[in-house]
């Protein structure tokens, strides 16, 4: 019965059965209020700061085959905007100076991408508003 249970899931349901998917919402649940960030930032600690954009990196490296190119569109605004006014390495060893005119065109059209990560957050996740 179970098996059975576990073959219709992965049929209709393909991203909502997988230990990917759940590995995924657990960091998105843990990062998508960038709390360590904002409090890394608020205290001007770089250790924290680099740590916390570690955390972003592995919500990317996670990502679902579906919303991969939005999470990375995401993150990458993300680590992109602090370090274009905060001296720290990136979560993949970067330190050139940010290009602002190609993180401006990022953060121009991050909302879609923010958007289909949200609206795959509550479907798969039950995160924004979903919660029971």
């Amino acid at each position: 019965m179970v098996m059975g249970a576990m073959v219709v899931c992965a049929a209709l349901f393909p991203a909502a059965c997988s230990n990917d998917v759940d590995d995924f919402c657990q960091q998105l649940k843990s990062t998508y209020d960038l709390t360590d960030l904002r409090a890394a930032l608020d205290r001007d600690d770089t250790a924290a700061i680099e740590r916390a954009l570690g955390q972003l990196q592995r919500l990317d490296d996670l990502a679902p085959k579906q919303i991969r190119n939005d999470v990375d569109a995401v993150v990458s605004a993300v680590v992109g905007s602090v370090r274009a006014v905060v001296p720290v390495t990136g979560p993949n060893g970067e330190n050139m100076p940010v290009d602002l005119r190609q993180l401006n065109a990022a953060l121009d059209s991050v909302s879609t991408n923010s958007a289909r990560v949200i609206d795959y957050g509550k479907k798969y996740c039950h995160l924004f508003g979903t919660e029971s």
